[in-house]
């Protein structure tokens, strides 16, 4: 009995122990009757990465790490994954750690490669790592803070400039410069009140002269047909003299004047008759006494005409009429 005692005892020691070895990799994601699959990655850092850390493709848990060692000669740290899929990565995929939450949770993410080749199992995947959320915020805020270094720096020159050009002399030129201005105002302000009174005292005269505007323009719609009138006479006109040829009548205006001036100048050189009639007082003389000669001939004339005319009814020859020119 005892011997078989023994032998019952050792049974159920070693159906405990498997089924503790079972419960452990069943709680880890690992199962004892699957065939897995095992890879290696090589990281500079792992932010917290341990044993147990889920393997994702896609949202979907295709294993889990096994492994996190640190090689102590290239201060790298080695992680073995195992894929409990039966599935192959192809060549130059990435096994990324990334945040599984705001809590900083790790977990390892396969980000496959599209081509036809694949890793065979045991092979070392390409390592890539997401910075966690404190990283992501330094990273955004390290610009930001530059940027405000930079703004303060900025801003105290500027203070400094300030402070440079605002000496107590330049502060009084400052305040005499805003004297100035406030008497400009007040005199403006004079200026405005004193118009207004003109405008009040020539009411009457500027609504005199309004009507009067007022009047003329109703004269102007009120006799709009004659000023239309006008203005196509106007129109008329203006067609008229670009139809004309003024160049034409220039010129013919112009050779009239040469040939007046020529004359003028003949007349004025003596040249012709009225030239010499006009420059010869000789002959101007004569021309005045043959003229009195004759007046002193028609004027014997009517007082003795029987000396230059005969008349006979017998035929008897008239005497010869005597000379009598005085």
């Amino acid at each position: 009995m005892s011997k078989f005692r023994n032998v019952k005892i050792g049974a159920i020691v070693l159906v405990s122990l498997f089924v503790l070895v079972w419960g452990l990799n069943f709680l880890k994601g690992l199962s004892l009757f699957k065939e897995e699959k095992r890879y290696n990655v090589v990281y500079t850092k792992v932010g917290g990465l341990e044993n147990s850390t889920r393997v994702m493709l896609n949202g979907f848990q295709i294993g889990q790490v096994d492994e996190v060692k640190l090689n102590t000669s290239t201060f790298k740290i080695h992680v073995g994954i195992v894929l409990s899929e039966n599935l192959r990565i192809p060549l130059k995929s990435v096994a990324r750690i990334v945040s599984a939450d705001l809590m900083g949770t790790k977990e390892v993410q396969l980000i496959l490669y599209d081509t036809t080749a694949f890793h065979n199992f045991g092979d070392t995947l390409l390592p890539a790592f997401e910075n966690d959320l404190r990283e992501e915020v330094n990273a955004q805020i390290f610009p930001l803070r530059q940027k405000a270094e930079a703004l303060m720096l900025s801003f105290d020159s500027l203070l400094g400039g300030v402070q440079a050009v605002f000496t107590p002399k330049t502060q009084s030129q400052i305040a005499q410069i805003f004297k100035n201005i406030n008497l400009t105002i007040s005199s403006l302000e004079m200026v405005a009140k004193e118009l207004s009174g003109i405008i009040h005292e020539e009411k009457g005269s500027i609504a005199s002269i309004l009507q009067n505007v007022d009047s003329i323009s109703t004269t102007l719609a009120d006799n709009t047909g004659e000023l239309n009138t006008i203005f196509d006479n106007l129109a008329v006109f203006s067609d008229s003299l670009s139809h004309l040829d003024l160049a034409a009548a220039v010129h013919e205006a112009d050779l009239a004047l040469k040939n007046v001036h020529e004359i003028t100048n003949k007349i004025n050189n003596g040249e012709g008759s009225l030239g010499l009639l006009l420059n010869d007082p000789k002959l101007y003389a004569n021309l005045e006494k043959a003229s009195k000669e004759l007046e002193l001939l028609m004027k014997d004339l009517r007082t003795n005409p029987k000396r230059y005319v005969h008349y006979s009814l017998f035929g008897k020859k008239a005497d010869k009429p005597q000379k009598n020119i005085e």
